[in-house]
């Protein structure tokens, strides 16, 4: 079974992106927030006047508005990431599996991120009591056994499958969360799997730091409220996990690198914006993880574009008027590649390979047989990049 080792670059995966044409039904695109006002709503289905469907998100993906369930989505998105330098990309939930059997064929990694309050009320009403909810959470990881960490495209290191933890929502100072499962309780969970498994937890900047010895690494995250989230001084996390090496389990240095936010998109108020400084922003996060020699580099995120916080190409155009905000194109996944080559060593593809997997996509959804669009997968595999984009110009897309 593959194995991973560090340094290692990883991306928050957003899979519950649906379409009417696909799914027969629109999720996320259309806004889906308990919170969010009826007339605040977006309809895919319509068009707005610069032509594009009208989504929950400023930016518009280059290839549209797509269905995370289709196979075609997910070598897209996983082409672009093998292209932009990375081996690894935690995603957060189903179709988890779809995206393992794409990943296998393209030898590429991924890993479950969850919330360390995923089994507790009101995340799953039936974790009642802390009994009930490590039962419950020591259920999912061994089904999880079966279903995620057998693929050989599970991230592993050493061995052992990575699982990502967000942080509770809310923490008091010095009060363990509630919502959170105890050093104690993770030995419980840990004693009936097959493989320990190598915990990485986020951590919100800005709050308490937590005990960087239950955690195989610990990962700063930003908080989305201003333009200070970027400012906030991360030198106290950095020598914190500097002093846990070598204590308990802590084993390496994580940094979480962000480009900006911007949710006008969902209509909540107050909205949350934060430039991106036309990429210089997310430039300066990169630069401070690897000044500090972080090994494992997490990407918030892929492709949240209800948050307005990914690196996935979007056109470049302004979606919604109320709203302004430009598109990047391609800048943010070739500062990735850019980045990456330092944090790895590894050789990458020629650059031109960025503009690919979307091209491979537009022919995917032509009429053309699969096995072309199969042979320039191949291609690109094999990192024979000329003979992939020749395949592509004949087959005239």
């Amino acid at each position: 079974m593959n194995s991973q080792t560090l340094p290692l670059l990883a991306a928050y995966y957003w899979t519950g992106f649906r379409t009417s044409a696909y799914s027969g039904v629109w999720n996320y695109w259309q806004q889906p927030s308990p919170r969010s006002p009826q007339e605040l709503l977006h309809d895919p289905e319509k068009r707005l006047p610069n032509g594009e469907r009208d989504i929950a998100s400023v930016y518009m993906p280059v290839i549209g508005a797509y269905d995370s369930s289709d196979p075609d989505v997910c070598e897209y998105h996983l082409l672009l990431a093998k292209a932009g330098g990375w081996p690894s990309d935690p995603a957060n939930d189903d179709p988890l599996k779809l995206l393992l059997r794409t990943a296998e064929n393209l030898d590429l990694s991924l890993a479950l991120a969850l919330p360390e309050e995923r089994f507790f009320p009101p995340s799953d009403p039936e974790g009642r009591t802390r009994s009930e909810a490590v039962n419950r959470a020591r259920d999912f990881f061994l089904r999880s056994q079966n279903l995620y960490f057998s693929s050989p495209a599970y991230l592993r290191l050493n061995g052992n499958p990575v699982l990502v933890l967000r942080e509770p929502q809310e923490e008091k100072p010095g009060d363990p969360p509630s919502s959170a499962l105890l050093p104690g309780e993770w030995d419980r969970i840990q004693s009936d799997l097959q493989s320990r498994l190598v915990l990485i937890r986020t951590h919100r900047v800005g709050s308490a730091l937590p005990d960087f010895s239950r955690w195989d690494s610990v990962c700063p995250r930003v908080n989305w409220n201003g333009e200070e989230s970027f400012a906030a001084p991360l030198e106290d996390f950095w020598a914190a996990s500097r002093r846990a090496l070598g204590q308990g389990r802590y084993a390496f240095l994580s940094g979480m690198v962000a480009a900006g936010c911007d949710n006008r998109g969902l209509g909540l108020e107050p909205p949350h914006v934060s430039s991106r400084q036309q990429g210089a922003q997310y430039a300066a996060a990169w630069e401070n993880s690897l000044e500090h020699s972080a090994q494992f580099i997490c990407i918030h995120s892929w492709n949240d574009h209800r948050e307005g916080s990914g690196v996935e190409p979007v056109k470049e155009l302004i979606l919604h008027r109320n709203a302004a905000a430009p598109g990047w194109g391609y800048r943010e996944l070739i500062t990735t590649r850019e980045y990456a080559s330092r944090l790895t060593h590894k050789k990458l593809w020629p650059a031109p390979a960025l503009f690919l997997p979307e091209r491979l996509y537009r022919l995917r959804k032509t009429s053309a047989p699969k096995h072309r669009g199969d042979r320039i997968r191949l291609y690109l595999l094999e990192g024979d990049i000329e003979s992939a984009t020749l395949g592509l110009e004949h087959a005239g897309v």
